[in-house]
């Protein structure tokens, strides 16, 4: 286990992480990579031929500026999407293999609860969308008649309001659904029950839930910036955050196991 699993009268049963647990969670992560390689990049390159598509069409259309608005909206987003790796996961747990099939059978485990979550984050992530059009709206319009100074400093005002605003709703959607997705796919419980607990496990592990976040955030940023590392990348942190789970509840074995 990641630590002492408490008493569920006190707990709800959960585990008290320590920094080492991201150490292992990444590590599944890996592991179940490394054991699915084949559908795991097929699955990611589907985002990373997506992006790639937006990139090349907002830079044709001078609007390359907008991306950052995307990708953005992208990592509010992400949760849903890896929700396919979860029945991967499961399965290489229980010493089947899985096909590609397997993936989208994710999301038919638990259709209402996991697809009432997905309308929860599309409804931020269209709010995300809606500001960050406005912001560019204002400052483009400022930029179109300053000077080169003036339009770097409306650059870096689109780029510090973006942050501040995708900062806040990032936030809403990590401690609302980084336990939610993979407890309506594993426990198949309804939206407000696997949200709640959710909001419970991140605030019973704030400090170690809050720097797993910043690991999250800087290697989806990293994925958004090299977009092929998404093959890699997005399919290991899928894992990861199945195995983060796992460990909340107290079911992922030791690494000695």
């Amino acid at each position: 286990m990641g630590g002492e699993t408490l008493n569920t009268n006190t707990s709800q049963g959960f585990t008290r992480f320590t920094p080492a647990s991201i150490r292992k969670w990444l590590r599944f992560g890996w592991r179940a990579f490394t054991e699915s390689s084949f559908i795991s990049i097929a699955y990611a390159s589907i985002f990373c031929i997506v992006g790639a598509g937006a990139a090349i069409w907002l830079a044709v259309s001078e609007r390359l500026l907008l991306f950052v608005a995307l990708a953005g909206g992208f990592m509010l987003i992400a949760p849903v999407f890896v929700t396919g790796y979860y029945n991967v996961a499961q399965m290489l747990r229980e010493g089947k293999s899985p096909i590609f099939d397997d993936i989208i059978a994710s999301f038919r485990a638990n259709p209402a609860g996991i697809l009432g979550i997905g309308a929860f984050v599309t409804l931020v992530f269209m709010i995300w969308m809606a500001d960050a059009a406005m912001i560019y709206g204002v400052v483009a319009e400022k930029m179109s008649s300053a000077s080169a100074d003036g339009k770097g400093a409306g650059t870096m005002m689109f780029l510090l309001l973006g942050a501040g605003m995708g900062a806040l709703l990032a936030f809403i959607i990590y401690t609302a659904t980084v336990f939610s997705l993979p407890d309506a796919f594993y426990r198949k419980t309804g939206v407000g029950q696997a949200m709640v607990l959710s909001v419970k496990g991140v605030l019973y592990n704030l400090d170690v839930m809050l720097l797993w976040a910043v690991v999250l955030t800087l290697l989806t940023f990293g994925m958004l910036v090299a977009l092929p590392l998404i093959i890699v990348l997005f399919p290991i942190l899928g894992y990861a955050s199945y195995a983060a789970y796992l460990d909340l509840i107290g079911e992922l074995p030791s690494e000695s196991d």
